[in-house]
């Protein structure tokens, strides 16, 4: 039988992170700071943003890909990082045509659980979102 892997009081602080995220962006606040440990990794800010995605009352319906600022690619081991854009915010034009994101980014994938931006058809943990 395999023992469970350890957490981290990191990996426990990412639920209460992404509660705070979540609430205030219903509330349409600003987050003064960073609400807790900064991560040390990009698969631990994945960790916290799939906890806030698993808050937010909407489904993902694509991916956005952003920069990581030059001064700390080394450090991640990343260029890009990715975020979910969620179904309120797309926009399909008048008469049909292609949906457009109404949030900043590129839309790579469409969809849930299957469209993540790094493999088609794969759960967010498949795809590395929980552990990267």
């Amino acid at each position: 039988m395999t023992e469970p892997a350890a957490t981290t009081s990191r990996d426990e602080d990412a639920p209460s992170i992404a509660r705070r995220f979540v609430a205030a962006r219903q509330a349409f606040e600003a987050v003064p700071g960073f609400p807790g440990p900064l991560p040390r990794s990009l698969a631990e800010g994945y960790r916290i943003q799939e906890a806030a995605i698993g808050l937010w009352p909407d489904e993902v319906a694509g991916w956005k890909i952003g920069k990581v600022p030059v001064d700390v690619q080394a450090e991640v081991g990343e260029t890009r990082l990715a975020g979910p854009i969620f179904r309120a915010n797309v926009q399909t034009p008048p008469g049909g045509g292609r949906p457009l994101p109404n949030d900043p980014g590129r839309l790579l994938g469409r969809g849930g659980r299957g469209g993540g931006p790094r493999g088609q058809g794969r759960t967010r943990r498949q795809a590395g979102l929980d552990a990267g």
